[in-house]
C-alpha cells in the first residue's frame, strides 16, 4: 500500500537520514520493484490497489 507516487517514497518519511546520494541509491535499487513500472508488465495478473485515507505515523502502534 502507498500514497505516494513512487514506491521508494515511501520510507521517506520514515527515513529522515536517507538523503543525497543514498536516497538516490534507494530509488535506483527500488525502481524495478516499483508499482508505475510494474503494472504494465503484470498482464494478465489480476491486481488490487489499495490507498489509505490518512497516513499513521511509524511508532504509534
Amino acid at each position: 500500500m502507498t500514497n505516494t507516487g513512487r514506491f521508494a517514497d515511501v520510507a521517506v518519511p520514515d527515513l529522515p537520514d536517507l538523503q543525497g546520494e543514498r536516497l538516490a541509491r534507494y530509488r535506483r535499487t527500488l525502481a524495478e520493484l516499483d508499482p508505475a513500472v510494474r503494472v504494465g508488465r503484470a498482464e494478465p495478473t489480476p491486481l488490487l490497489f489499495q490507498s489509505p485515507l490518512r497516513r499513521e505515523p511509524s511508532g504509534s502502534e
